[in-house]
């Protein structure tokens, strides 16, 4: 049986998948502007990590540090950018990494949400 990701928090996962085939690091790949709808933002802006979700996998945590914010520099007014920092709390670190999740297309999931679904 598969290791699901914990949803007693509110975190996002993030697939980076085909940002890493481009050669991003992990960081990189997190951290750079998603599209969001006004209520996806709302709800990013109460995670409380950010999950890398990598070929179905979780790769890596990172913790949310302020607001996320429109990015400008990707030319849509509907991408958003945050600061991530790794997470080095290693029990933490344990219950997430190597997880499995199936995304089914989705780049940006929410978990721990009343409703994980990307509305």
């Amino acid at each position: 049986m598969e290791d699901q990701i914990p949803i007693n928090e509110k975190a996002i996962g993030v697939v980076i998948t085909n940002t890493k085939a481009d050669g991003c690091l992990t960081y990189d790949a997190v951290r750079r502007a998603w599209i969001l709808t006004p209520r996806q933002l709302e709800m990013a802006n109460e995670a409380r990590y950010v999950i890398a979700i990598e070929h179905g996998t979780v790769v890596d945590i990172f913790e949310i540090h302020g607001k996320f914010r429109k990015d400008k520099s990707e030319g849509d007014d509907n991408k958003y950018a945050f600061i991530p920092v790794p997470v080095t709390d290693i029990n933490v670190r344990k219950r997430y990494i190597g997880c499995r999740y199936r995304s089914y297309g989705a780049s940006v999931i929410f978990f721990g949400f009343d409703n994980e679904n990307n509305q």
